[in-house]
């Protein structure tokens, strides 16, 4: 069994965890002034937040699977596992706020 240099192993896990966190800021940062702009009387500015919203929740879910697999691979377990975290409690929001609605 041959190893990969200590360089490159982490990395992998790294670049999902970034995204994740990335992605996080952003989904809150759109969910908020998306809410705004749709409540302020002027009637402008809504429009791009849901999008912007829709697509760093896409990259969220596709950093919760990068990470799933590298740990099915047990690539940087402890990378990975809070990676998992951060791309799992907003979807587990947005699923209880889609419910309860």
């Amino acid at each position: 069994m041959t190893l990969q240099p200590a360089s490159k192993r982490p990395t992998r896990g790294v670049i999902a965890l970034i995204l994740a966190l990335v992605s996080d800021v952003m989904l809150w940062v759109s969910f908020s002034n998306g809410i705004s702009a749709a409540l302020d009387g002027s009637g402008s500015g809504a429009g791009a937040w849901p999008i912007v919203f829709l697509v760093f929740f896409g990259l969220l879910l596709v950093a919760g699977a990068a990470a799933i697999l590298h740990l099915l691979k047990r690539e940087s377990v402890v990378i990975n596992i809070i990676t998992v975290a951060l791309s799992a409690v907003p979807v587990v929001l947005i699923v209880k706020a889609w419910i309860g609605a």
